[in-house]
């Protein structure tokens, strides 16, 4: 597993307690991170062997967001991360995200 941390995430309590017992690279941000160049199959690959710690800049808890056609279930969404640990080549959401890594 590789660690890479932005620079924006480094004042935090859990960045600090993750770089003092891991080693990781200071990167100034996910967006203008140089991936290898490859497919984009491997780079989701690639990406579940990845831990991306930055400033998310949306909102953590949110109203699921339900559809037109269905009743809203009301429930509230703790967003705390994006990604996914498992590499199924069938899940339509690796590119639907489309951004690799955890």
């Amino acid at each position: 597993m590789e660690i890479f941390v932005e620079e924006s995430a480094l004042s935090f309590q859990l960045t600090k307690e993750i770089l003092k017992n891991y080693p990781a690279k200071i990167i100034s941000s996910y967006e203008d991170f140089k991936w290898e160049e490859k497919s984009f199959s491997e780079l989701v690959s690639i990406g579940k062997k990845r831990l991306f710690l930055m400033f998310y800049k949306g909102g953590f808890f949110k109203s699921c967001p339900g559809t037109k056609v269905y009743f809203c279930c009301g429930y509230k969404i703790f967003h705390f991360g994006e990604g996914c640990p498992l590499d199924c080549s069938y899940c339509i959401l690796q590119y639907y995200l489309n951004r690799p890594g955890l």
